[in-house]
């Protein structure tokens, strides 16, 4: 089952997440899929890109994250720290920043260049509502 479908800021390409452990890049104008991100041993609940188009970051149920390289689909960072699932990831707007939500009640910022940790915020009661910031909201 695919869990989530977002396009790149240009509309030319769609990556989708998927149950089956996936998460697939493809050309909106042709359908064609361009690459397989395999790497994640649970579903993938959610796969976006950041403001340039050049990586993803997607959340799992395998309690990580993981950053991407769009053009050659290659793991660039694993994401760990969080002790249950990871339902969503997404970059701020200048694109140099990734907050993960977890089932665990915590968010946490990490650094989109190294991967490394940089905040994780505690003491979070009830659901985290997933927040998009698209480079139009940016501007």
């Amino acid at each position: 089952m695919v869990l989530s479908a977002v396009y790149n800021a240009t509309g030319t390409q769609i990556v989708t997440a998927s149950e089956d452990k996936t998460a697939r890049i493809w050309d909106s104008q042709t359908g064609e899929q361009l690459h397989i991100l395999e790497g994640d041993t649970e579903g993938v609940h959610s796969a976006v890109f950041n403001a340039t188009g050049n990586q993803i970051v997607t959340a799992s149920y395998d309690k990580t994250a993981r950053i991407w390289d769009v053009s050659t689909g290659q793991l660039l960072h694993t994401l760990e720290g969080h002790t249950r699932r990871v339902f969503s990831a997404v970059y701020n707007a200048t694109g140099n920043q990734i907050v993960t939500a977890s089932d665990d009640k915590t968010a946490r910022i990490w650094d989109a260049e190294s991967g490394d940790l940089l905040h994780t915020l505690r003491g979070i009661h009830g659901a985290l509502i997933q927040r998009y910031i698209t480079p139009q909201a940016a501007r």
